[in-house]
């Protein structure tokens, strides 16, 4: 006695196949088309972001050398998310004659809300710049500031300040050495 076996359909298979092969191809067709799409759209978009925040970022390097004070930065509050980020800030000559300042060793920060972390704020943060910068008379100079936060700081609010010392060949206040001096915040968190 034989057994029922049932045939099968080879040709509707194969069709079955084919149409699996032809949607697949119009799949991928339609994704790559759909992402040359966003592409076009964003990337348009993006082109001008970059655009804007290079303008902007002109307008700020403006903003500082046009500022009369001796230093400015920016803003007093500085808010930092992540262990770097670079600022620029301006230092002023009011005196008629070039001169060099001494920058590098001017910023330290002194103190924080947290107890552990004042113990530690002047270890914890570090300032880069340029170490001397010539200034020409009456004249503003802006510098980039880079900050780096060591990866055992405390998120808090560090008190922080900058003092410039009177550069050699300068008119020196009797009062004090310091040519001028600026106090900012640096507002950490992770």
């Amino acid at each position: 006695m034989k057994i029922f076996q049932p045939k099968m359909n080879r040709k509707g298979a194969l069709e079955l196949s084919i149409n699996a092969v032809v949607v697949l191809i119009l799949a991928i067709t339609m994704l790559g088309l759909g992402l040359g799409f966003i592409r076009g759209m964003f990337g348009s978009t993006i082109e001008q972001f970059q655009a804007l925040s290079g303008q902007l970022e002109e307008e700020d390097r403006n903003t500082l050398a046009q500022s009369p004070d001796e230093i400015t930065f920016l803003t007093s509050k500085i808010p930092m998310v992540g262990r770097s980020k670079t600022l620029y800030f301006a230092l002023r000559n009011n005196q008629a004659e070039n001169l060099e300042f001494q920058i590098k060793d001017s910023f330290v920060c002194y103190d924080a809300i947290s107890g552990e972390a004042a113990a530690n704020a002047g270890e914890w943060i570090t300032f880069d710049t340029y170490d001397k910068r010539t200034i020409a008379g009456t004249a503003s100079s802006v510098m980039p500031l880079t900050i780096t936060i060591a990866p055992a700081a405390i998120p808090t609010i560090y008190s922080c300040k900058m003092e410039v010392p009177y550069p050699s060949g300068a008119e020196a206040s009797e009062i004090t050495d310091v040519y001028s001096r600026y106090e900012f915040e640096i507002e950490y968190s992770k």
